[in-house]
């Protein structure tokens, strides 16, 4: 069987935004004003997207030999221009600060995958799965802000502080196998996948620098069910993944929409590592109607990607940045029964 899906839409957007803010900081148990912040955003966006996709699935003669493959495309392109227009005063003195600037904004992303998989039953009752995939994800975004400056609207140079125009490219290939067991009440599966991610960073703004990092990953993946009945059974799993950063985490950007909380990327940001585990019981009687759902989580990232925060003269400053010792985990049981 062959599906193809495809969709495309342009948005046009035209925002205005106010904002009265009074800042303040905790000192002991006392609060003090610090600043009081009048703030107007306007914009006008067109945002365009172009999505396509291609599902092929063939079963052979032989019971359980199958083959899949699936294609992917999806561009999207977000252009904006509007002002910021800030107006800072302090609580404790004369002083004031005032931003009057016009924003340009041009951000593009294209992202093609393709994924190949094929199962071939070693037997009837275990099956060896393959498949290979390789995605390109390629990111751009230019953000200048332009000074307002005496005797014109506003500058033609950009302000270098608040100004970027980055590239951001990832290439991966992903090669991977399973075993799967499949008898009466017994299913498991283990296996996994080695995976090579190229990352590629270029600063279009300073002289077209590019940095590019390489990473080889191996994601294992293991999964056990065994029904102790027709109505019971037990669940148990393990698999590893990674996530990367987006353009806006690593662009060498300063984002003063609001002054006095900015955001700053980072570019040596490194891709986190999930290992998820969980297990779960169910049992549920059919004559009485009693029921039990529960089910344990456990989950551990390595370089996750979170943010940290310094405030000086009560602006805060927010920049993406990689922490281990990041864990979750929950629990649920539910019962039930019929009265």
């Amino acid at each position: 069987s062959i599906k193809v899906t495809a969709n495309a839409g342009q948005k046009t957007t035209k925002t205005y935004t106010h904002y009265n803010m009074i800042g303040a900081l905790q000192n002991a148990e006392v609060t003090d004003t610090q600043y009081y912040n009048d703030r107007t955003i306007t914009g006008d966006a067109v945002s365009t997207y172009i999505n396509a996709s291609l599902l092929y699935r063939k079963k052979f003669a032989k019971k359980g030999r199958t083959m899949s493959l699936d294609i992917k495309a999806n561009y999207k392109d977000n252009q904006s221009e509007g002002i910021l227009n800030s107006v800072i005063n302090y609580a404790d003195t004369t002083a004031s600060q005032t931003t009057n600037q016009r924003k340009i904004n041009d951000g593009t992303s294209l992202a093609f995958s393709a994924k190949g998989t094929y199962t071939e039953p070693l037997s009837k009752k275990t099956f060896l799965i393959v498949d290979y995939s390789s995605s390109i994800n390629n990111n751009s975004s230019l953000n200048y802000s332009y000074n307002s400056i005496p005797g014109q609207l506003y500058s033609d140079v950009p302000n270098d502080t608040f100004s970027s125009n980055y590239r951001y490219n990832i290439f991966t290939n992903a090669g991977g196998a399973a075993f799967r067991y499949v008898y009466k009440k017994l299913n498991y599966s283990f296996g996994g996948t080695v995976s090579n991610a190229r990352y590629t960073q270029t600063d279009l703004r300073h002289g077209d620098t590019s940095n590019t990092i390489n990473y080889l990953n191996f994601f294992p993946k293991a999964s056990f069910k065994y029904k102790l009945s027709n109505q019971r059974s037990i669940d148990l799993s393990y698999n590893g993944n990674t996530r990367q950063p987006s353009i806006t985490q690593v662009q060498p950007l300063v984002q003063n929409n609001d002054p006095t909380r900015v955001a700053k990327g980072n570019p040596g940001l490194r891709q986190e590592f999930t290992h998820s585990m969980r297990a779960s019981y169910n049992d549920y009687k059919v004559l009485t109607g009693r029921y039990i759902w529960s089910s344990v989580s456990f989950t551990s990232v390595n370089d996750a990607i979170s943010t940290s925060q310094d405030i000086v003269n009560g602006v805060y400053t927010t920049q993406y940045i990689n922490v281990n010792g990041n864990y979750n985990g929950w629990a649920y049981l539910n019962y039930g029964f019929k009265l």
